[in-house]
């Protein structure tokens, strides 16, 4: 069988409003560009590599990286049983990557970090559309355990070009993350079940670039910052962007590497591109005197009157340095001391043009970008200039933020498609980027290519049909 040839996507249009994480631009979708690996060979497995039957003994795995995609991809596999698992993620205090949360920290000195309630920085909202079964499922368990909240109906709304706010798809649910930590509730439940399974998850460890990953006869050498290298028969590259194509430079699975490289840019040509492409995002939380003028400025954009002070999440259509608003003190039922909490995130074009080392934002690069978001809201929901003079204020940038493509190749049927899997050196790829720019398509990744894995191991599976 000849190998399919993998392609990128621009976002199905059809998809934006529902995008559970960061925000994408809006795009055409038209033909996709087809995109060659260096070599074919990887998506065609190597008969004598895993055509045996499964092993007596659980295979080692490493997953490297703790976001949505590796946890999941963690917590099926270690169901199974066929597998035992290690997660290794640089998060210092917590799992999760992009959904992550803002905790109150008692030895801060802002008021930000004294507030009764979690802060959304990165993912602002879960949304299941329906027809996707076992995501609905999990959103049920997250709802029953907490980890995720129903938002009621007109909570999300969006500033049309026309500047009026109106509510979003009726037909979707859209969720917050649970009361105590936010959105970070999800990926600390789907690392709780793994660590249930036997995950052995390891936090604060990094995992260079420059050759902690290594093939070493038919074995991966794992070798995290101070620690010793440890080996696994079968690795998984949870992430994107540079750390991604580092990692797996210098190893032989070079077609699958390939697919890796990628490109930081605040948009794609509308057919997809040839590369998968990330943008930037700035991320501003700032706490105003509450009532604030933006309360007010939304009761006068609203439909309805009535409705407004229920609108927690707000698409942003109007003005171009924008994409998000979202108020953490109406989306956990909280009030912070008289404060309100705002999150805003800007649009890629504006971080691309705003630029500055991500770690290390210089002081000048937080004042003038703090203040050319609060104009911009101001612009975008008619406050009068100069009315938002936050009490305290943080501002964050997302190198790697969101996809704005998706490769499209695997096999004919969903359950063969969304992930990467080299079947002759054992290593696969999981993340949002290979199906949707989503919580759905980073937790979906992640499941579908441990579903394969498991079927590998059960059944020696030898080709991916069609491929």
């Amino acid at each position: 069988a000849s190998p399919m040839p993998p392609s990128f996507f621009p976002p199905r249009p059809s998809l934006l409003p529902l995008l559970a994480a960061l925000l994408c631009p809006p795009t055409s979708a038209r033909t996709m560009s087809a995109f060659a690996p260096s070599s074919a060979a990887p998506f065609r497995p190597a008969s004598s590599a895993l055509s045996a039957a499964a092993s007596p003994s659980p295979l080692s795995v490493a997953i490297i990286g703790g976001g949505v995609a590796g946890l999941s991809c963690a917590r099926h596999l270690s169901r199974a049983g066929l597998h035992r698992v290690v997660v290794f993620d640089t998060g210092r205090l917590r799992v999760g990557g992009r959904c992550s949360s803002r905790l109150p920290d008692p030895a801060g000195a802002g008021l930000l970090d004294h507030l009764p309630h979690p802060v959304d920085h990165a993912a602002q909202l879960l949304v299941d559309a329906g027809g996707r079964a076992e995501w609905t499922a999990q959103v049920r368990r997250w709802e029953a355990e907490g980890a995720a909240v129903r938002l009621s109906p007109g909570a999300v709304a969006a500033a049309g070009e026309d500047g009026a706010v109106r509510a979003v798809d009726p037909d979707a649910a859209f969720y917050r993350g649970g009361d105590a930590a936010g959105m970070n509730a999800v990926p600390l439940s789907l690392a709780r079940e793994a660590a249930d399974y036997g995950t052995d998850l390891r936090r604060d460890v990094w995992v260079s670039p420059g050759g902690g990953v290594r093939r070493r006869g038919d074995r991966w050498e794992v070798k995290g910052k101070g620690g010793r290298p440890e080996t696994f028969d079968r690795l998984v590259v949870a992430h994107n962007g540079k750390c991604a194509d580092r990692l797996m430079s210098k190893t032989p699975a070079k077609g699958l590497h390939s697919l890796l490289r990628t490109d930081f840019k605040p948009r794609v040509s509308p057919q997809g591109g040839r590369r998968m492409t990330l943008n930037s995002l700035y991320s501003l939380t700032v706490a105003l005197e509450s009532p604030s003028p933006l309360a007010e400025a939304l009761r006068r954009r609203a439909e309805s009157e009535k409705r407004a002070d229920g609108v927690a999440c707000l698409f942003v259509r109007n003005e171009p340095a924008l994409r998000f608003l979202s108020c953490a003190s109406r989306k956990y039922d909280a009030d912070g001391d008289g404060a309100e909490v705002w999150t805003v995130l800007s649009s890629p074009t504006f971080a691309s043009k705003h630029k500055a080392p991500q770690e290390n934002l210089p002081p000048a690069t937080i004042a003038n970008v703090t203040d050319l978001l609060l104009r911009a809201v101001e612009r975008s929901l008619d406050v009068p200039a100069e009315a938002l003079r936050p009490l305290d204020a943080r501002l964050q940038l997302w190198g790697a933020a969101v996809p704005l493509n998706t490769w499209e190749g695997g096999g004919e049927t969903p359950e063969e498609q969304g992930f990467l899997f080299d079947h002759a050196h054992g290593v696969g790829v999981c993340g949002d980027w290979l199906l949707e720019p989503s919580l759905y398509g980073a937790w979906e990744s992640g499941r579908r290519l441990a579903r394969w894995m498991e079927r590998v191991e059960k059944e020696g599976e030898g080709e991916k049909e069609g491929e």
